[in-house]
């Protein structure tokens, strides 16, 4: 047989899995064969250096990852990738810092499901994704009905507050405000009955971690129109959201 530079051999268009590569043994300096899909199942991950690879700037949801399920390579994916029932997401294996956020984008949860995200050193349930943020830092909880308030944390470190409160007559509301700091807010109330209705305002002023009242009282209008300076705005928690 005349002797053939490789370099000019006819190209194979399509490789099957039974075709046969020569390999060279150094453990025997003896050339061998091996298959295709003898090649491809005996990678080893460690022998794979990612630092060569090229970085994607996004992932398609036609783009693929290479997968070892059950001792059987596969591809997978972005579209179909999911966990199973019962699988974890691990991150590191110590507790983590009060910066060390996990975001989920709500527009890309299934309408309906929880989830749940624990770890060593505590376990929260998610319902309904309405928060920005899966945690939100409390800065205040209590029951405060008083001029002012000592915040856990200041107010400049939080893009968004939600304030939680509720009136004389026990009507449990929240309001949201964004960037809050060194801001004035207004908490009002309504009541109405057929002899009456009353107005309940609270102004509140929040600069760091202090906040103060600046103004409180109701009107109260029914046969003669009363106007009382006495506090029925009651403040039960401060959450705050980066």
């Amino acid at each position: 047989m005349a002797v053939v530079k490789i370099s000019e051999l006819p190209a194979m268009q399509t490789i099957a899995g039974s075709d046969i590569l020569p390999i060279v043994d150094t453990s025997e300096t003896e050339t061998k064969k091996v298959t295709k899909q003898m090649l491809l199942t005996d990678i080893d991950a460690s022998e794979v250096k990612i630092g060569d690879l090229s970085e994607a700037t996004q992932i398609n949801d036609a783009d693929y990852l290479i997968i070892n399920q059950s001792g059987t390579n596969k591809k997978i994916s972005k579209a179909n990738a999911r966990f199973a029932s019962g699988d974890e997401i691990s991150i590191g294996t110590t507790q983590p810092s009060e910066e060390e956020k996990l975001w989920i984008n709500p527009n890309e949860v299934p309408s309906g499901q929880g989830s749940y995200i624990s770890n060593t050193y505590g376990t929260s349930q998610v319902t309904g994704y309405s928060q920005e943020f899966i945690n939100g830092d409390v800065l205040f909880s209590g029951s405060n009905a008083s001029g002012s308030i000592t915040l856990n944390y200041s107010a400049n470190n939080y893009k968004r507050l939600k304030i939680f409160f509720h009136d004389a007559n026990s009507r449990y509301q929240s309001q949201e405000v964004y960037f809050v700091n060194d801001t004035d807010i207004d908490l009002s109330s309504f009541q109405s009955t057929s002899q009456n209705a009353r107005l309940m305002n609270r102004v509140i002023h929040i600069n760091g971690k202090n906040l103060t009242t600046i103004i409180s009282g109701y009107v109260l209008f029914n046969s003669l129109t009363r106007i009382d300076d006495n506090n029925l705005i009651i403040i039960d928690k401060i959450i705050g959201y980066k």
